[in-house]
C-alpha cells in the first residue's frame, strides 16, 4: 500500500496579510488539526506538520472536483524529489477554496503555500491523489 505519509506545509504571512486568512487558505487545501505561527529570520510563517494520508483528503477532493486529474498528475510527477513531492499552491485561490498550482512569485504574488509530502512510494501516492 502507500505506507507512511508525512505532510508538511508552510506559507509566509506577508506584513499586509492577516494570519487568520493565511491559515484559512492553508486549511482549504490541506487538513490539519492545528497550524502554528513561526518566525524564521524575521519572517512569519504559518506552519503545519502531520503524519497520515487523511491530511491530504481535501487536496484529493479538490483535484477531483475541479477535474484537473491529468494536469495534477503531470505536475505532481514533475515535483518528485527523492521520496518527497514538493508543490506550491496559489494562496489567494486557496483562500476561496480553489486549487491553483503556482510556479513562483509571478503566479502567487503574496507567496505560495508550499506543501511537502514525504512518502515511501511517491508514485503510488500520486496515483491515489489523482484517481477517480
Amino acid at each position: 500500500m502507500l505506507g507512511e505519509v508525512e505532510v508538511e506545509v508552510y506559507a509566509e504571512v506577508k506584513p499586509t496579510e492577516s494570519e487568520v486568512k493565511v491559515k484559512r487558505a492553508v486549511l482549504n487545501i490541506v487538513e490539519f488539526e492545528e497550524l502554528e505561527a513561526i518566525e524564521v529570520n524575521g519572517v512569519k510563517y504559518v506552519h503545519g506538520k502531520a503524519k497520515g494520508l487523511n491530511y491530504l483528503s481535501r487536496l484529493r477532493d479538490l483535484i477531483r472536483k475541479e477535474r484537473i486529474r491529468d494536469t495534477a498528475r503531470d505536475l505532481l510527477n514533475h515535483s518528485v524529489v527523492g521520496d518527497e513531492i514538493i508543490i506550491n499552491v496559489n494562496k489567494q485561490a486557496a483562500y476561496v477554496g480553489v486549487l491553483s498550482f503556482a510556479m513562483g512569485e509571478v503566479e502567487s504574488p503574496l507567496g505560495p503555500i508550499t506543501i511537502r509530502v514525504r512518502a515511501s512510494n511517491p508514485q503510488q501516492l500520486i496515483m491515489w491523489l489523482t484517481s477517480g
